[in-house]
């Protein structure tokens, strides 16, 4: 007999397609709610705590769970779509959702095979692509401003975001954090910043996030390639006894020590984040990481590892899935009289970086996780919208892609308005006319915009290949 909690229940034909269009229908109505010219907020109960009062369109979705099983797998796979649109350009979180929605009711009634739904739809989202790369405009502080503001919905917070990336150019990061003061303020740092993550997701010490932050860590710098237990476990064992924690090792880790220190990560024996060191210029790199860290490479036998003189220190480590953010050098003579030796324009920008941190207070605690999710999507939008650029907005764009099809959904969601438009003319909503958008510093990300259109897509397609679901049988125990 198998064992009564890995029965599996079929679901096939139009009844799997309807479950599937429910949960997508489901997740489409918490996504609207804060979308749009009416949108408001949600209020989400937590079973311990303060109920959250969010305007942020990732969060409220993440607190949808339905009871059937397969319009609950419907609702992850639209939230992963808009999960990975959040991670990689911060905005258009709701306008994945509403695209995947809009994408999976018209091309449902299409009367293709899933193989040729697929292909359509694929080619459909490679032509709007195409479309943004053309047309993208270079993003002025006028225009930065605005989509900060825009993806934070506050003046005052769009204005400090756009002033934070100003200051970073291309050569620091942004960090958000809470504070116990009722303010909200920003501050520039020392920091050296690149473009290179946490190892696996799972070593993150925020599983929802996926971000790690630890205050004054050891960092270990090794350059050589760490794959068995042998090569690892020595040092860390070390670093522990010393109660050198937590710990940040900067090296290429794999195999066998990968898969241990996960384990221990997870089991809570070992605080540590892995970060990989990015491919090109490497040498140089590790040099200069090592030296920031107040510290040096260690490239001996691992029992022979020295905690006092290969174990650096900082201020703080800010790590994402995609950048590493080290502020606080302990050794500023030292690091001057490094880089007096360095002719390379690109390493010493990267040494001398800067890191501005905004502080997020506010009265409530679930008022300032609410403003520190605002203010941190508001970040990212704002520095893909620096880097690639941005769109019309207010829905414009897409709409004048395709005025003829779903595209135009989100103008209309947005504005609330059937009136004909040029194009490149929008709706004002806080002056009830229309307008140039671009003129009136009505702009979206391209990068947002991009994200959203390819991951709705991708998203739909898969939803509209499901035949067959086996979901787990109702618990009988």
């Amino acid at each position: 007999m198998p064992k009564l909690n890995l029965v599996r229940d079929i679901i096939s034909g139009d009844e799997v397609q309807d479950a599937i269009r429910d949960g997508i229908d489901a997740i489409y109505e918490v996504a609207l709610a804060s979308y749009g010219a009416n949108s408001g907020n949600v209020l989400i109960e937590h079973r311990y705590g303060e109920p959250l009062v969010s305007h942020d369109g990732i969060t409220n979705v993440n607190n949808l769970v339905l009871g059937d099983s397969v319009e609950n797998s419907a609702v992850s796979i639209v939230r992963q779509a808009s999960e990975k649109t959040n991670r990689n350009a911060g905005d258009s979180t709701t306008l994945t959702i509403v695209l995947t929605k809009l994408a999976y009711d018209y091309w449902s009634n299409q009367g293709l095979t899933p193989r040729q739904a697929q292909r359509a739809m694929q080619e459909y989202a490679n032509g709007i692509v195409a479309a943004i790369k053309e047309k993208r405009i270079e993003c002025t502080p006028e225009l930065l401003q605005q989509v900060s503001r825009v993806s934070s919905g506050d003046e005052a917070i769009g204005a400090m975001v756009a002033d934070a990336v100003g200051k970073i150019n291309n050569n620091g990061s942004i960090t958000v954090v809470e504070t116990p003061d009722n303010i909200i303020s920003s501050e520039v740092i020392d920091g050296f910043t690149f473009k290179k993550g946490i190892r696996v997701p799972a070593l993150a010490d925020d599983l929802q996030t996926l971000k790690t932050r630890y205050e004054n860590p050891a960092i270990i710098v090794l350059p050589k390639l760490i794959a068995k237990n042998d090569d690892i476990l020595p040092i860390l064992d070390k670093a522990i006894r010393a109660e050198k924690t937590p710990i940040v090792l900067i090296a290429d880790v794999s195999g066998q020590a990968l898969e241990t220190i996960v384990a221990n990560k997870l089991k809570g024996v070992l605080n540590i984040a892995v970060v990989e060191p990015p491919v090109n210029d490497r040498d140089a790199f590790m040099s200069d990481i090592a030296k920031y860290a107040s510290t040096k490479q260690y490239t001996g036998r691992p029992d022979d590892f020295d905690v006092e003189e290969y174990i650096g220190t900082a201020d703080s480590v800010s790590i994402t899935l995609s950048e590493t953010t080290i502020n606080g050098c302990q050794s500023p003579d030292e690091l001057q009289t490094y880089l007096a030796d360095i002719e390379s324009t690109e390493r010493r920008e990267r040494l001398l970086g800067k890191t501005v941190r905004i502080a997020v207070g506010a009265p409530t605690q679930s008022e300032r996780q609410e403003l520190k999710l605002r203010i941190e999507d508001a970040v990212c939008a704002a520095q893909t919208a620096f880097e690639y650029g941005v769109l019309p907005g207010g829905g414009v764009f897409l709409r004048d892609y395709d005025r003829s099809g779903y595209l135009a959904e989100p103008f209309k969601i947005l504005t609330s308005s059937d009136g004909e438009y040029d194009d490149g003319v929008g709706y004002n909503i806080e002056t009830g006319e229309k307008v140039n958008v671009v003129e009136a510093g009505i702009v979206d990300s391209a990068k947002a915009i991009e994200e959203a259109v390819t991951n709705a897509h991708s998203a739909a397609a898969q939803l509209l290949s499901i035949r067959l679901a086996l979901p787990f049988a109702e618990d009988m125990e």
